[in-house]
């Protein structure tokens, strides 16, 4: 007997092991996510008491999107004896901020910072960043200043105040700071960058993104150096780089896959691979750790492009989720939906929807618009419609198909005098024209722009757009579900959108938008080790 307990390890030899075994798992973890999952499931069955064990678990989970499975790791960590139980805390953090809970959140990384303050620094920047995401900037700043002051600090107060608008003190605070090592000055140059795009200083703004580039570390920091460039290229037209650079932040499972399906949707979609797009959409709105600003933005592009074409159902849902909680929807939304309640013969839910509008942002909402759609509403139910003088057509007075009335409304809001208004060559005879398009008011032809159905009916020379360019397209507004003419001005090709356009490219999908798929694979019947 006494053999067998010399041969026994000790319970220092036990720790040992299983550190060296733990620290062999952490190194895998870059090198091979799927085999470090395997070891260290099997490490946490023969070890089920240890925590950093639990903890390591609870951020692969966490990474790879399986927020419920990291939350049963956190929370292990979190209830246990354990001296850096606060690790877990923060963990279950960040579990509820990928959820969208961003007060449960903010109590976790409060508690945590209360558990163990000396080593929460990273900590109390992402409380700050979820203040400035709501709005409270001044409550962003009290807490970055318990830190020790620092360049990292100071940059970080950078983006606060750029954020907050007042851009001046953000400029001039980087020009005070000086970048002590290679990661605060890609930091700085970032934020430079982002400064230069609020600014609209579109070249600027590529120059500190080109330097941020420069330390081509390819940690978090680069890769959102890379989606901001994608979505700067966005704005410029530059679709190709977009698509490149979030591709790449994307093969590398970057945290900000959901601005990056975005953006990569809409490149796909300035490409003219609607397919490509739709699939993006899809993407970044089911996947679970992303948050609620890509998730409504992918939310309502999809939405759009399911109206043109044709699947209302699936639009008007995704059209709903892209409204987030306590914050008034963009009011493209409430047009669509307006204009999809009115053509699906429910205008009552659309006065519903208007009324709770007007009832819970009065000051939110240009007054034209809610004016605008009340006039649908009332058309649609039959009610006397308001005595409303518009000039332009992008207040798009009312006019019932009747070809004098609209003839006469285009001779009058179309004038070289109205500046806003596009110009009709003068050779055109207005009468003459609708007659011409009428025929053409077919589904193929049928888009959305904000609100209601328009089509654009390929026209050449038919006179100068709105915004001074040479058109080769007629638009023509309708009232939703009908061919009742609204109004119709002279428009280019570009960014127009429509079912021949969707549908001729259906077939044709193309680029890197599978990996939820293989997330389910990999991960789809969680079992927790057993004790």
């Amino acid at each position: 007997m006494s053999g067998y307990r010399r041969n026994r390890p000790s319970e220092g030899t036990k720790i040992y092991n299983r550190r060296k075994s733990l620290d062999s798992i952490k190194e895998l973890m870059e090198k091979n996510p799927a085999k470090a999952k395997s070891e260290l499931y099997r490490h946490l069955s023969e070890n089920p008491d240890d925590m950093y064990a639990w903890f390591y678990y609870g951020k692969m989970c966490l990474n790879e999107s399986y927020l419920d499975e990291a939350e049963y790791a956190y929370t292990k960590v979190a209830y246990s004896t354990s001296r850096n139980k606060y690790a877990g805390i923060t963990g279950l953090g960040d579990v509820a901020r990928l959820r969208g809970d961003n007060a449960t959140a903010k109590k976790y990384y409060h508690r945590s910072i209360a558990e163990n303050p000396t080593e929460q620094p990273p900590t109390y920047f992402i409380l700050a960043r979820l203040e400035t995401t709501e709005g409270n900037y001044d409550e962003a700043l009290r807490i970055l200043s318990k830190l020790k002051p620092s360049n990292a600090v100071q940059i970080e107060k950078i983006r606060i105040y750029s954020e907050s608008g007042d851009r001046e003190k953000a400029k001039a605070l980087a020009e005070k700071i000086i970048p002590e090592t290679a990661a605060e000055k890609r930091s700085l140059a970032f934020e430079k960058a982002k400064l230069a795009i609020i600014e609209e200083d579109f070249l600027k703004a590529r120059y500190f993104l080109a330097e941020a580039k420069e330390y081509d570390v390819k940690d978090d920091d680069y890769y959102k150096i890379l989606s901001e460039e994608a979505r700067l290229a966005l704005e410029m037209g530059d679709y190709q780089l977009a698509v490149d650079n979030c591709e790449e932040c994307l093969a590398a499972n970057h945290t900000s896959h959901g601005f990056n399906y975005l953006t990569l949707g809409l490149a796909k979609q300035g490409q003219g691979k609607y397919k490509n797009a739709i699939d993006c959409f899809k993407l970044g709105k089911s996947e679970p750790a992303i948050s609620y600003l890509p998730k409504s933005g992918c939310s309502y592009f999809l939405g759009c492009l399911e109206i043109i074409m044709g699947e209302e159902e699936f639009a008007e849902k995704h059209l709903k989720e892209s409204i987030i909680p306590n914050v008034p929807p963009r009011f493209a939304v409430v047009e669509i939906l307006v204009n999809l309640y009115i053509k699906q013969g429910r205008a009552k839910e659309g006065k519903e929807l208007l009324e709770f509008v007007r009832k819970n942002n009065p000051d939110y909402y240009n007054p034209e618009q809610i004016t605008l759609c009340e006039m649908l509403l009332d058309k649609a139910l039959g009610n006397p419609l308001q005595n409303v003088n518009y000039h332009s057509y992008r207040d798009r007075q009312m006019i019932s198909y009747d070809k004098s009335l609209a003839v006469e409304h285009i001779k009058k809001n179309h004038q070289i005098s109205d500046p806003t208004a596009g110009n009709f060559a003068p050779t055109i005879d207005i009468g003459v024209l609708i007659d011409e398009i009428t025929p053409q008011l077919v589904e193929e032809n049928i888009t959305i722009v904000d609100t209601m159905d328009r089509y654009f009916i390929d026209y050449p020379n038919a006179g100068i757009s709105k915004d001074g360019e040479l058109a080769d397209k007629i638009c023509v507004v309708t009232f939703p579900g009908t061919k009742d003419i609204l109004t119709m001005y002279p428009e280019v090709s570009s960014k127009m959108t429509t079912k021949r356009d969707i549908m001729a490219t259906m077939g044709r999908a193309s680029g890197r938008v599978n990996r939820i798929d293989s997330f389910n694979k990999r991960f789809a019947n969680f079992t927790p080790p057993k004790k």
